[in-house]
């Protein structure tokens, strides 16, 4: 590892190989409070949505990377698992 920093909400991280990561969205690693642990279901406040229209390219590029899916992401968290129906 080569470096590490927060940019806005993302951790990004670079390598000596010239490869980087990036970790979207830790918002939910910043709410995180020991409190989680007694509640029984956590929603995490959401990030700011921002909405926009974009076409969709049919080529892509094999060194792309991918990006979140459209829509809203939202975080919770959930004491026990339930069962599946």
């Amino acid at each position: 590892m080569h470096d590490l920093v927060i940019k806005n909400d993302d951790l990004v991280l670079a390598t000596h190989g010239r490869g980087f990561w990036v970790l979207d969205d830790i918002s939910p690693i910043r709410q995180h409070t020991d409190q989680l642990k007694n509640e029984s279901a956590h929603l995490f406040t959401p990030a700011v949505g921002i909405r926009s229209q974009y076409s969709h390219s049919r080529r892509k590029s094999k060194t792309a990377g991918e990006n979140p899916p459209p829509g809203a992401v939202i975080y919770y968290q959930v004491k026990e698992q339930t069962e599946e129906t």
